[in-house]
């Protein structure tokens, strides 16, 4: 956090579940068990470029327009992933 004190947080989701674009402070996330598919956009992305809320799988299976200047990467269980 911004006041120096640090904030933690578990997130458990079932397959086919996610998280609609937002954007938050420096994180490290681990991933425990399974693999993750993360979509990345440039930082001040405007919100008219995201466009409404949607299921990150949407994307993946071609359903929903992806936003332009989107960077996608998977985390494997094991790994860790540094989002400035």
């Amino acid at each position: 956090n911004k006041d120096g004190s640090s904030f933690q947080v578990f997130s458990a989701m079932e397959q086919g579940s996610s998280h609609p674009f937002h954007s938050h402070d420096a994180a490290w996330l681990g991933q425990i068990s399974g693999a993750r598919l993360w979509y990345f956009l440039p930082p001040n992305t405007s919100k008219r470029v995201v466009g409404p809320k949607v299921n990150g799988c949407d994307y993946l299976l071609r359903r929903t327009r992806m936003p332009k200047g989107v960077t996608s990467c998977v985390q494997n269980a094991g790994e860790v992933v540094y989002f400035p």
